[in-house]
């Protein structure tokens, strides 16, 4: 928070639990962190179970100190084990800045 407070730039890794082992999901996440990352961010996936989502942030947790941030496509894709909900709105409007 301190970073994006004073206007830094963060870096946030995606891991679509899908395409990743939960066992290499940590050592990736673990070297993200090891390299500066801000937080991992975990999302994508379209069919992926509550208790495999579960266990997938659980496992990310335990090896890494940065937050993990889920990023829910659906109401499945939510699970108490991480630290934050990054929400989009599909009516968002591009005001400036930087294009995304």
């Amino acid at each position: 928070m301190k970073k994006l407070e004073s206007g830094e730039k963060i870096h946030l890794l995606l891991l679509d639990p899908e395409e990743i082992s939960p066992e290499r999901a940590a050592e990736v996440a673990g070297e993200a962190e090891a390299a500066g990352s801000d937080g991992i961010m975990v999302g994508g996936s379209t069919f992926f179970s509550q208790s495999d989502l579960d266990n997938f942030v659980k496992s990310l947790k335990s090896s890494i100190s940065i937050p993990v941030i889920i990023f829910p496509n659906n109401i499945t894709s939510i699970t108490r084990y991480a630290d934050a909900v990054w929400f989009m709105r599909k009516d968002f409007k591009y005001s400036g800045g930087v294009k995304p």
